[in-house]
């Protein structure tokens, strides 16, 4: 679906067939771009709207929840 619209690219190498390369087009790097922005402007709205302190507490508070339930199975980092 990424490469069909054009967001990435994929390739073989010629030296091991079971290897392939994927790659971010310039389109998809526009796209990825536009949502890091998105992100940061969500991310900031609900820290200013819950406050620094109570947001960071959430997050652990989160990040301990799911060590517990679930193991920290991905590696989900903490936020700083």
């Amino acid at each position: 679906m990424l490469e069909e619209r054009g967001f990435v690219r994929t390739s073989s190498r010629q030296d091991d067939a079971r290897v392939r390369t994927v790659s971010l087009t310039p389109a998809g790097a526009g796209v990825l771009s536009a949502a890091l922005v998105r992100r940061q402007e969500a991310q900031d709205a609900v820290q200013e709207r819950f406050g620094a302190e109570r947001l960071r507490a959430l997050l652990d508070e989160l990040a301990e929840l799911s060590a517990v339930v679930g193991g920290d199975r991905d590696g989900a980092e903490r936020a700083t």
